[in-house]
C-alpha cells in the first residue's frame, strides 16, 4: 500500500517553531521522557505533518521510507477502513530487508520504542506519535490515555486555528 506518492501534497511543520506545541512536547520531555513526537492530519488531498524531529521528517517523508514502515502500514490500513488503532512500535514485527532497514535507520536517529494512535472518520484522518531514546525500552509504558488525549486537544486546538 503506498502511503506517500510522489504528488502527495504533504505540509510540514516543525513542532519548536510554535510555542503551544514547544510547551508540549517540553513537556512530555521532562514527564515522560519523550524525544520524539508526531502529529498528522489528513483533510481532503493535504497531508499536514508537524513534527519534532526534521532530520528524521525528512528522511520518512523525501524518500517516501512510510510506504514500507509496517507500523505505518498497520496504521493506514486501519484508517482505510475507517477504524482507529493504538500501536506499541515493539510489537510490530519488522521482517528481514528494507523493514528491518527502516527500524535501524529510525532508532540511529535515536527514535524508538513508540507509540502511534490513528483515528479516523469520514472527513479526515489523524494520527499522533510519541516515542524515547532507543536505551529507553520501556518508554511506551509511560504513555497513557491522559497524555494521549491533552497531545491531541493542544494538536486539534493549533489546526483550529490555523483554520486548515
Amino acid at each position: 500500500m503506498k502511503i506517500l506518492s510522489s504528488n502527495a501534497h504533504v505540509i510540514t511543520i516543525p513542532i519548536q517553531e510554535h510555542k503551544g506545541l514547544e510547551t508540549l512536547f517540553l513537556g512530555l520531555t521532562k514527564e515522560i521522557k519523550c524525544s520524539y513526537l508526531t502529529y498528522m492530519i489528513e483533510y481532503k488531498s493535504c497531508k499536514l505533518y508537524l513534527t519534532s524531529n526534521e532530520a528524521w521528517k525528512n528522511e520518512l517523508i523525501s524518500n517516501q521510507l512510510m510506504n514500507s514502515c509496517p507500523i505505518y502500514d498497520n496504521a493506514f490500513k486501519a484508517l482505510e477502513r475507517h477504524e482507529s488503532i493504538v500501536t506499541i512500535w515493539d510489537t510490530v514485527h519488522h521482517k528481514r530487508g528494507v523493514e528491518k532497514d527502516i527500524k535501524d535507520y529510525r532508532t540511529s536517529f535515536d527514535i524508538a520504542h513508540g507509540v502511534g494512535l490513528a483515528i479516523s472518520s469520514p472527513e479526515w484522518r489523524e494520527s499522533l506519535v510519541l516515542a524515547g531514546k532507543r536505551d529507553d525500552p520501556f518508554f511506551y509504558e509511560r504513555v497513557n490515555s491522559v497524555i494521549i488525549q491533552n497531545s491531541l486537544s493542544k494538536f486539534r486546538t493549533f489546526i483550529a486555528s490555523r483554520k486548515i
